[in-house]
């Protein structure tokens, strides 16, 4: 039984919760939980998938307790890597995909979304990579995707120095 993702069913269309209160933060057991759902979705013969979460916000991000434990370089890599790779089978499923954002989408939230077809963002939507505070790329690529789907002037126009990005305004997003 998946802990903090599931995927459920009504008719056509299959959703995958994610249900880490009060912030869904992405631990490796959420990733892992992100992974089973996916896989379930692509076998269950829907015609499309929602993302979806409970609780105040979408995902804000990496759960930081868990990575003191990532203590070399060939630990955060492999951590890293799986992570990636969870990404990807959610952007290779063979249905439309659609992130239903509200609230907090921040680091690997915003990583989720990026990784769908659709966003659709509620106006409490706040999109940000905090990694950019720190002056460090977002792990799973999220500012080429940005640029890769929306254009170059886009990104740009639609970011500020530290990586947030409002709900309002991200139409052409």
């Amino acid at each position: 039984m998946p802990e903090f993702v599931s995927f459920s069913r009504q008719d056509n269309v299959g959703y995958i919760n994610l249900h880490r209160p009060p912030q869904n933060r992405a631990n490796r057991q959420f990733v892992s939980d992100l992974g089973d759902s996916v896989r379930e979705a692509a076998l269950a013969g829907v015609r499309a998938v929602v993302v979806k979460a409970e609780g105040p916000d979408f995902c804000l991000g990496g759960d930081f307790r868990e990575w003191r434990t990532y203590s070399d370089y060939l630990k955060r890599k492999e951590r890293w890597t799986f992570s990636n790779g969870i990404l990807s089978l959610l952007e290779n499923l063979p249905v439309p995909t659609v992130a239903a954002i509200h609230g907090r989408a921040y680091g690997f939230g915003f990583e989720i979304a990026l990784h769908t077809d659709l966003i659709v963002a509620a106006d409490s939507a706040r999109f940000r990579f905090p990694e950019a505070t720190i002056g460090v790329f977002p792990l799973g690529g999220g500012a080429q995707r940005i640029a890769y789907r929306a254009g170059r002037s886009v990104c740009c126009a639609s970011f500020d120095a530290v990586g947030r990005n409002h709900g309002r305004g991200c139409e052409s997003l």
